[in-house]
């Protein structure tokens, strides 16, 4: 920094503020201080910004399975939102096992997090930073409620007055919607959410979670909204961290309704 500052004819205050964006230093100077920093490839030292700030600029991502197949999707989402704010993930996994999910807050503790996503359960204490979650607010914390109601409305009126028929294997993407739909009639139309297709497989059907498949066969289908969620988490998690914007306690979200190859008939 130090470097930086003598070839810049500034002091290592401007230098720093520079880099932290600080609204305050003229245009000139900062691209004066940006091209020198690529130059000469100072890299900031994350540890003393931590010690200073008392900020690493990391945030973890808690799952009991990273290999689920909307991982990419939700990182995604949550990198575009903080990377661009120079804020890296840490993504662990639980397993879905207490022991591991103590583990895990430990691990994270342990690297001075700012924030995580948490998205097994609940942490078995209070975290000492915000944390978002799904259905259920921390008390520093905020929530990402999948609007299951809304979605089982938009699922009834696509199915007409036949109706649906739930089918829900033993880890469903929405396990709320059999609160919501109504009694299964003759003729309904079935919805499969992690549960086994028969074969051969109905002319017309939901499915939960596989758009592709869903797409093949000519279904509905209804996405998990894993990017969404990540840049909801994303937005949530810069808020509470830095104080600042909207930090509401509950944000509900209503995934998409996709017929056939068609556009979202729902949002």
């Amino acid at each position: 920094m130090a470097d930086v500052a003598a070839e810049a004819g500034v002091n290592k205050a401007t230098v720093s503020r520079v880099l932290r964006g600080d609204p305050r230093i003229s245009p000139q100077t900062r691209r004066r201080v940006w091209d020198i920093v690529r130059r000469l490839g100072y890299e900031p030292n994350v540890v003393a910004k931590g010690l200073s700030s008392r900020r690493t600029d990391v945030v973890g991502v808690v799952l009991a399975d990273l290999a689920r197949p909307w991982m990419g999707e939700l990182l995604s989402g949550l990198e575009r939102v903080l990377a661009k704010r120079g804020i890296d993930l840490l993504p662990l996994a639980s397993g879905g096992l207490a022991g591991s999910r103590a583990r895990a807050l430990r691990i994270l503790k342990g690297r001075g997090v700012d924030g995580a996503l948490w998205l097994d359960g609940l942490p078995d204490e209070e975290p000492a930073f915000p944390v978002v979650t799904l259905d259920e607010p921390l008390r520093l914390g905020s929530a990402i409620v999948i609007d299951e109601e809304r979605l089982a409305r938009a699922l009834e009126a696509l199915a007409g007055p036949a109706g649906l028929v739930l089918r829900q294997g033993p880890a469903p993407l929405f396990p709320g919607l059999a609160r919501h739909l109504k009694s299964d009639r003759p003729g309904a139309l079935p919805l499969y959410d992690d549960h086994p297709l028969p074969s051969p497989p109905p002319k017309r059907a939901v499915l939960c979670g596989r758009p592709d498949l869903a797409s093949h066969l000519g279904w509905i289908s209804v996405p998990w909204p894993a990017f969404e969620i990540g840049v909801l988490a994303g937005r949530l998690l810069f808020n509470l961290i830095r104080d600042q914007g909207s930090r509401p306690g509950q944000i509900r979200l209503t995934p998409s309704v996709i017929d056939g190859a068609t556009k979202p008939v729902s949002q």
